[in-house]
This record gives structure tokens, C-alpha cells and sequence, in this order.
């Protein structure tokens, strides 16, 4: 967001933002050649980094700078757009004095962006003191568990000497690993399925389903073997409505339980999971916020899917994020 301030706010545009998003869908992403550790996706991160500010291209004559550029009003003394609320974030920056004025430099950089990347957000304004300033956005895909966000945030403001300060922001979100142990393991042969809420007005009248077909509940074991792990930081999630779909998986009549998922399929979609009565940290549905997963279906409609039936959730239009 914006640093407070401003006297006007950053213009954004929806389409371009939810570019971001799309365009892993156009460009092809790389694939991690080893399983990935919380260690190795902050290495990669800050690698991604340096790689988007090493792939800054400017005009002829542009002068890295060690320090805020001289006559800049401060607006460059803070990246153009925060990076996202999350531990997560990698924030690497540069500052840059470059000849001429601001608007030919943003157009020679548009002209010219970061390899693989596409514009993603524009914005300009004015401070409280009367500077003002330009910023640009370009963003590459997502590396599948590895990196949920790789943005480079170009800022730029018209110095008192006539040339343009600038100041490069690559931010890099890395994503936590879900643990090799939480796992479900082979062997589940009865499934049953209920859906419950704690808000009277949502609650389901579908009875609880019992399932012994195999190939039914290895599919559902495969679906939440899949899930991604969730991710530390503030996110933005749709109303919760208060229901539950809870899976529990026994290897037999009569036993424990092997694994329990309780899957929520309104608000943030997360998904909590026991192993053998032993709570396992939380997971992410491919629609939890920052889960770097974004298929065309729920988890829930996969879940109908797999099982040939349809989960009643008591949602408005019995919708699913």
C-alpha cells in the first residue's frame, strides 16, 4: 500500500492487478529440482530478489546511487508500494539518478521490463509537500511451492537538478513447505463425511455419508495429500458463514481414526488436520490467500467429484471459494 502522507492515493487497476495472478498462465513456471525447505524457498527468494533489480534497464547515463538521491522531497526515502504483510517478504532496493525527466524513464522502462514480467500496477500522486511522483509495477509468475509473489516496484520523482530520482523495490514472497510428516497414509478403508455450522441459519440437513468405495477414498486421500501448506501474514479473506465438512478417514470398523480433515469451506478455506489424534499445522485450500495455488475448482467441488455426490454446505447459492 501506499505510505501514509499522500495527498493522492495510488491509482490501480483491478485488471492489471489480478494480472499478477493470471499470468503464470502464459508463462511457463520453473519446477524446483529438489523437495523444498523453508530454508531453500528463502534462499531462492532472496536470489529472485537481486535477479528482478539485476534486470532493471535503464536509459543511457543512469547512475546508481548509495544513498537516497540529493533534492527528492523524501519520496524515495520508502519503497513505492509495502511489500505484503507476511514474515515472508524479501524486500531488496536501489536507488538510481537518471538524466531527464521522470514520464520518458517510466516509458523506456515499460519499454523494456524485467525479463519474463508484465506490468502490474501504475500509480502517481502528489505529497503533502508538493512533490510529485510515478510508480510502476511489473510482477513474474509464481514458482509452485517455492514463490507466491515476485514483483519489481519502480518509483520515480523529478529531482531539483532536472533529473530523475529513482528507487527499485524487488519484493519476493517465499512460501513455507508443508511438512513431509503431515502425510495421510495408505490404508484408509471406510470415509465419512458430515457438514455441520455453528451459525443455525446454515446448517445442512444432508445426513452424514458413509463411504467404503476404495477408489472413492484414495481419491479424497489424494486431494488432501495435495493441499499446500498455509501461510504466515495478514490476508483478505470472503465472509465465513460458519460450516464445517468434516472427512474422517478409519482404517477399519471400529478403529481410531487414521486422519481427521476439517475443511472450511467459506472465509480464508483452511483446512485442519489430525493425524492419528495428533494436530498437524494448518493447510491451505487451492483458494487460501497466498497458497500459490489458484485451479479452476474448490476443494470442496473436487471433493464432489471424487465421491459422486454433492456436498450440501448451506452457503448462499451453495457457492464455494
Amino acid at each position: 500500500m501506499p505510505r501514509a502522507g499522500r495527498a493522492a492515493a495510488m491509482v490501480l487497476s483491478a485488471g492489471l492487478l489480478s494480472a499478477a495472478g493470471d499470468v503464470a498462465a502464459s508463462i511457463a513456471r520453473p519446477t524446483p529440482a529438489v523437495p523444498a525447505t523453508a530454508e531453500s524457498n528463502e534462499a531462492a527468494a532472496r536470489a529472485d530478489a537481486a535477479s528482478l533489480l539485476a534486470s532493471l534497464s535503464l536509459p543511457s547515463g543512469a547512475v546508481p546511487s548509495s544513498t537516497e538521491p540529493a533534492g527528492d522531497g523524501a519520496v524515495l526515502s520508502h519503497p513505492g508500494s509495502g511489500p505484503p504483510v507476511t514474515p515472508n517478504a524479501i524486500d531488496q532496493s536501489v536507488w538510481w539518478v537518471v538524466p531527464g525527466t521522470p514520464s520518458p524513464v517510466l516509458s523506456y522502462i515499460d519499454a523494456h521490463p524485467p525479463a519474463g514480467s508484465v506490468r502490474v500496477l501504475t500509480g502517481s500522486g502528489t505529497t503533502s509537500t508538493g512533490t510529485s511522483y510515478r510508480i510502476a509495477g511489473y510482477a513474474r509468475p509464481a514458482v509452485t511451492g517455492v514463490l507466491s509473489e515476485r514483483w519489481l516496484i519502480v518509483e520515480v520523482t523529478q529531482l531539483q537538478d532536472g533529473s530523475t530520482g529513482l528507487r527499485a523495490d524487488a519484493q519476493v514472497v517465499w512460501l513455507v513447505p508443508r511438512p513431509a510428516s503431515e502425510h495421510i497414509a495408505a490404508g484408509a478403508r471406510r470415509l465419512r463425511v458430515s457438514v455441520t455450522s455453528s451459525l443455525a441459519p446454515n446448517r445442512s440437513r444432508q445426513r452424514p455419508i458413509r463411504v467404503t468405495n476404495r477408489k472413492k477414498i484414495r481419491a479424497v486421500v489424494a486431494l488432501l495429500n495435495s493441499l499446500p501448506a498455509a501461510q504466515p501474514g495478514v490476508h483478505s479473506c470472503p465472509a465465513d458463514f460458519g460450516t464445517t465438512v468434516r472427512l474422517v478417514l478409519y482404517p477399519r470398523r471400529g478403529r481410531a481414526p487414521l486422519a481427521i480433515a476439517l475443511v472450511n469451506p467459506s472465509g480464508c478455506a483452511d483446512v485442519r488436520l489430525s493425524l492419528g489424534g495428533r494436530p498437524q499445522p494448518l493447510l491451505a485450500s487451492a483458494a487460501f490467500p497466498g497458497s500459490g495455488r489458484a485451479p479452476s475448482r474448490s476443494l470442496i467441488q473436487q471433493i464432489d467429484q471424487a465421491l459422486g455426490v454433492t456436498l450440501d454446505t448451506g452457503l448462499p447459492n451453495r457457492s464455494h471459494p
